[in-house]
């Protein structure tokens, strides 16, 4: 399983996002579970070839042979989200990004 997080470097992206990373695994078996917990920043989540489920304050996401590209914004909430991911992810990135960016387009 490979974690690598970043930070912007230039100025403008600066002003948008806080911090970014990339996940990936090649493991066929992959599981994880674990819960998002409310923050001020608004997760910006990229998956590749992926099905996503979400039930409430459930995610379910699954490795799919489907080629697509999945993206969730997490809204600003008061209770932890439960992620259950299942097979081996693709690289995918999420962005942490200033709540000011997310309302500056209309959300």
């Amino acid at each position: 399983m490979e974690f690598e997080t970043f930070n912007p470097t230039t100025e403008l992206l600066k002003k948008h996002i806080a911090y970014y990373y990339f996940f990936k695994s090649e493991a066929s078996d992959f599981s994880s579970g674990y819960y998002s917990f409310p923050n001020v920043t608004t997760p910006l989540n990229i998956y590749k070839n992926v099905d996503v489920v979400i039930n409430g304050p459930k995610v379910n996401i699954a490795e799919s042979d489907v080629k697509n590209y999945r993206i969730i914004i997490n809204q600003v909430r008061e209770a932890p989200l439960h992620v259950e991911w299942k097979g081996s992810p693709s690289r995918n990135v999420q962005a942490f990004v200033m709540p000011y960016w997310i309302k500056g387009i209309g959300f």
